[in-house]
Order: C-alpha cells, then sequence, then structure tokens
C-alpha cells in the first residue's frame, strides 16, 4: 500500500489536566512536591494490554522476542531469560557466575552497563544479588570441552553485593525489583524485612517502607518505581487500590544491622486515585515518566464490567507532563523491518511495527536522555497525527 505525507518529526508533548487538591498531608507547610502539595490527574486512555515484563506481573519491562522470552535492552546487549546477546551473533548465551562457577541467572538493569548476577547460597532466605561494573568488558564468551555448549564466563569478581552495614546479605524477591530510567537506583523487596532502595554506584541501602509478608502459601506481587534522582519510590500490591510514595530525601539513616524499615515521609495516593475515580478497583503496574510524573496502569469498573486505562498522576505545579524527546512518524521512523518491536506493536490488530532498534530509542539512549519514548507507527499520516 503507497503511504502518504510521512512525516519525520520530534515533538515535546504537552498534555494538561486540571489539578485537584489532595487531602493528605505529611508534614504542615512542607514544599515537597509528593508529599504534601497539590496533585493532578488524568485518565489518558483504555488498554487492552499490560506492558510485557520480566517475570509474571513484574516491574521490568521488555520486549517479547517469542514466547519463551522477554528481552532487556541493556548497555551491553540484551538479557532474556537468564542469558545475554552480545555482539556474538543473534544468540542468547547463559553466564557462568564468578562466585559459585554455575551458570545462575543474569538479571538486567535496563540502559545500564551493571549486570546483576542472582546465586542462591546457603542459608537460603531469597535470592542474593552481586553487582558488576562494565559488564561486557569481564566476560568472555567460551566453548565447553564437555558438550560444545557456548557460554559467557565472569573473569573477575563482583565489584559489591547486596548487604547492609554489617556485611550481612539481604535476600530479595526479584519480580518485586525496578530501576530508574537512568538506571542507577533500585528498589526491591526484601522477604519479611523491609522495601530496600540501592545506589547502584556504591551499593548503599536504604530501608525506606514495611516489608511484605512472605510465607510458603503466599507471595506478594509488589509494584514498585523510582525516579532517575533516587529521591521518590513508589510501592503498591497487584490487584490491590493502595500504593504509597516515600520521600526518601527524608528517611533516617539506615541501621548497620537491616531488620525493619527506618521513618520516611510518605503519601497514600492510591487514596487520591480512588477519590477521584471512585470505581477504581486495582492497580495493575506504575512507572515514573520522570520525578513530578507518576503512570498507573489500573483497573475501574463501568457497571459490571471491567475495564483497565493507564492514568497520569502529577505533583505540585506539573501541571504539564514533558518527554525530552518523543519521535511521530511513519514507518521510517517506528524501524519497520528492524524488529525487536515493542509489545502489542506487531499482532494481528496493531501493525505499528515500532522497534527498540529504530533511530529514537537510540538517539534517546546515546544522548542519556530522562525520558524519551516514539509512538511513531507503520503507515502513520498526516491525518493520523492531527486528528
Amino acid at each position: 500500500m503507497r503511504k502518504q505525507n510521512r512525516l519525520r518529526v520530534v515533538l515535546a508533548v504537552v498534555t494538561l489536566a486540571a489539578t485537584f487538591l489532595a487531602t493528605h498531608t505529611v508534614m504542615a507547610g512542607s514544599t515537597l512536591p509528593w508529599i504534601n502539595s497539590s496533585l493532578s490527574i488524568q485518565k489518558q486512555a483504555d488498554t487492552q494490554s499490560l506492558p510485557d515484563t520480566v517475570g509474571s506481573n513484574g516491574n521490568i519491562d521488555c520486549y517479547r522476542i517469542n514466547e519463551a522470552i522477554c528481552s532487556v535492552q541493556t548497555g551491553y546487549g540484551q538479557v532474556g531469560s537468564g542469558a545475554v546477546m552480545m555482539d556474538y551473533g543473534n544468540r542468547f548465551y547463559p553466564v557462568v557466575s564468578y562466585v559459585n562457577n554455575t551458570a545462575d541467572n543474569i538479571f538486567p538493569i535496563p540502559n545500564s552497563t551493571t549486570a546483576i548476577t542472582v546465586t542462591n547460597d546457603l542459608p537460603y532466605d531469597g535470592p542474593h544479588l552481586y553487582f558488576n561494573y562494565n559488564f561486557s568488558s569481564i566476560v568472555e564468551l567460551l566453548v565447553s570441552p564437555v558438550n560444545n555448549k557456548k557460554s559467557f564466563i565472569m573473569q573477575r569478581p563482583p565489584d559489591g553485593r547486596l548487604e547492609d552495614l554489617s556485611h550481612h546479605r539481604l535476600a530479595t524477591d526479584l519480580v518485586s525489583a525496578s530501576f530508574s530510567q537512568n538506571g542507577q537506583w533500585m528498589v526491591v523487596s526484601d522477604p519479611n524485612v523491609a522495601m530496600l532502595r540501592i545506589n547502584l554506584r556504591t551499593f548503599e541501602v536504604l530501608p525506606f517502607a514495611p516489608g511484605f509478608t512472605y510465607t510458603s502459601g503466599y507471595k506478594p506481587q509488589v509494584k514498585t518505581a523510582i525516579t532517575d534522582d533516587g529521591r521518590y519510590a513508589v510501592v503498591g500490591v497487584y490487584g490491590s487500590t493502595g500504593f504509597t510514595i516515600y520521600d526518601l530525601n527524608t528517611c533516617e539513616a539506615p541501621p548497620p544491622a537491616i531488620t525493619n524499615e527506618v521513618k520516611c515521609q510518605w503519601r497514600d495516593a492510591g487514596s487520591y486515585l480512588k477519590q477521584q475515580f471512585p470505581t477504581f478497583t486495582a492497580t495493575d503496574s506504575l512507572r515514573f515518566m520522570d520525578d513530578r510524573t507518576l503512570a498507573v496502569y489500573a483497573n475501574y469498573m463501568v457497571g459490571v464490567q471491567r475495564h483497565t486505562a493507564r492514568f497520569i498522576i502529577r505533583a505540585g505545579n506539573n501541571s504539564d507532563y514533558q518527554q525530552d524527546y518523543l519521535a511521530l512518524g511513519d514507518s521510517y521512523i517506528s524501524g519497520e523491518g528492524a524488529f525487536d518491536y515493542v509489545g502489542a506493536t506487531d499482532t494481528a490488530t496493531n501493525k505499528c511495527h515500532l522497534s527498540l532498534l529504530a533511530y529514537p530509542y537510540l538517539i534517546g539512549h546515546d544522548l542519556n536522555y530522562d525520558s524519551y519514548h516514539s509512538v511513531a507507527c507503520a503507515g502513520a499520516t498526516t491525518d493520523d497525527l492531527i486528528n
């Protein structure tokens, strides 16, 4: 089909929403944006599908290569199902841990050259994490003389591990993990202990929120996100209406041994969403778009029918949401033919073929933008953008 009116446009998008006064405050007279300033909320659109994630109901977006592999783009290649694809052909290979010389999982940090390797050491209270700077420079692709299989072999010890100041290793629920868009901060649940913020440059740990109870028959599906400056984190549970925003600049200092959370200022954002949309019934996922903008995928009811929509909540005077870089256009911009398509853009009903290898994503990554995205679509015309 002949395509007309091709656009190659990069625009900043401004979306307006009515501003409401929030009802819950923590500290009188404070100007902390997410804690006690006014908020605004807007329902962007209903959606038929949620983003693909690492793990069932996880917090890290990935793009599905096939039914078995959902891949995350990092600074050293693609990571999917505990294996890595670097510049060694179009194949994923397992990573052999330096710590115990076994092919343990590798856990991706989006947009970062740092990698996390995971071990299940004894005594086992949950997976233990090891941090590895400049991952591509510390591994070598080798062939096993036993079975002729290829693996990435780590050539030096990790640069750090997840532990408190007393050097006690901290356990994790990896499905709960999330990262800032710039790859500098991590949030994860330490089962039955606390929610943790981790500085991925220094490996300092802050237990900022109460822990969730895990038992042999129950594992909560914790929803998390953190801003690029590491200041704000949001914590909720899949299927619940509650989610809480924490200002981590207000937290007490962590103790040498982490056994529970420290005191921090917080705000019940779930109640605010419920106040503005009384039929809101459950949270699906949470994403910080920037330091003062939170995207929430949530369920709501219309009569007896359940719908899922994407809501945008903004803090303070941030009534406008801006992307550093947003690409619009047709197949030349979307990356038609480059594959590695964003979830739900290569289906029977959606052939936009929006590729993570298209130049808007490469430029956003290379220029280290905090927020960048593309809504280009194969076959788009001027009318699609204007109307």
